[in-house]
């Protein structure tokens, strides 16, 4: 059975088991590319000799914007059994900014 024919609890115990998912140049690539108009900051990138922890936090303004970043990261990610995306929402009572951030890998 391929692991994406797997439900999402068998995908992060094989993840797990075979020590998450390991960071490369095509992956950080294909998040900056699909995120090319967004600040990105706050990046931090763990593991040695081979990276498996990616961090990237970015502060969009308004929600349209905030969406088309999560379905960007969505699309991309889409494969990949260890990935979380948080959004923060800044500004009482109506967001004005987003703080995005994702996290690819075991952390």
């Amino acid at each position: 059975m391929e692991i994406s024919d797997k439900r999402g609890s068998a995908r992060l115990i094989d993840a797990y088991r075979n020590r998450g998912v390991e960071i490369d140049e095509a992956l950080v690539t294909r998040l900056s590319d699909s995120l090319d108009e967004f600040d990105i900051h706050d990046v931090l990138i763990k593991g040695t000799p081979h990276p498996d922890l990616l961090r990237a936090g970015f502060s969009v303004s308004g929600g349209d914007h905030a969406a088309k970043v999560i379905q960007n990261v969505l699309d991309l990610v889409k494969d990949i059994p260890l990935a979380e995306i948080r959004l923060f929402p800044k500004g009482i009572p109506w967001p004005e900014v987003f703080n995005v951030e994702v996290t690819i890998g075991k952390g």
